[in-house]
């Protein structure tokens, strides 16, 4: 390079000129030291990727020797990645049980609960879960903690806190099974009162033999 700068020096050239030159030819060196730097890494990288390959082959060799119906295909370690979890990878966090089982209650019990809670239709939501919690210790004592009142409740079908220490009957009353009243007493009943009063005076009778129907009625 300096060569040329030279030449063009001495043949008059302005040196505004010589000097960009100068910096194109600076620039052309440098473009040509980086390609050959890169030329050298990339032959590196290849020596030892071959290298590595090589090592590979030597061990799968003398692993399978024995075994030979064993050898694994050579895209096995591609095909199969390790499933262990890299210390960078965040798993996913599992969702929060609205509805978590107490440490003073078996998971029997509160399995049935759950499922008493499930024929009823009752929603196993948070508020349920402290609503629960704080009937519990509202109703406890010494002789009867939350464990044990919990089992008993369960044991009786029910599915929400309810004192089992109480007699309790949670079904409705069915109306539907109320005895009708019989037309034939109801008369009786009547028949009964005016004989009474008639006995009494208080009924003089209809002048048409009223009184001796009445009475036959009542005494029936």
């Amino acid at each position: 390079m300096s060569d040329i700068l030279a030449r063009l020096i001495e043949a008059g050239t302005p040196a505004a000129l010589v000097a960009d030159v100068a910096l194109e030819l600076a620039k052309a060196e440098l473009a040509r030291d980086a390609i050959e730097r890169r030329r050298a890494s990339d032959r590196e990288r290849t020596a030892r990727r071959r290298a590595n390959d090589v090592t590979q082959c030597h061990v799968t060799e003398r692993d399978v020797t024995d075994a030979p119906s064993l050898s694994l295909p050579p895209n096995e370690n591609n095909s199969n990645p390790p499933t262990h979890t890299h210390p960078d990878v965040t798993t996913r966090a599992r969702k929060a049980d609205p509805f978590p089982r107490p440490d003073w209650c078996s998971e029997q019990i509160w399995n049935d609960l759950k499922a008493n809670r499930k024929a009823k239709r009752l929603p196993n939501t948070a508020s349920a879960h402290a609503k629960l919690l704080r009937d519990l210790e509202a109703m406890s004592d010494d002789d009867w903690p939350p464990g044990r009142l919990l089992e008993a409740i369960v044991a009786r079908g029910w599915a929400a806190a309810y004192d089992p220490r109480e007699n309790r009957n949670d079904r409705p009353p069915n109306f539907s099974r109320t005895a009708k009243p019989d037309p034939l007493l109801a008369m009786r009943a009547i028949a009964r009162a005016q004989i009474e009063a008639e006995d009494s005076g208080g009924y003089p009778g209809d002048g048409f033999g009223a009184g001796p129907t009445l009475r036959a009625l009542g005494s029936g």
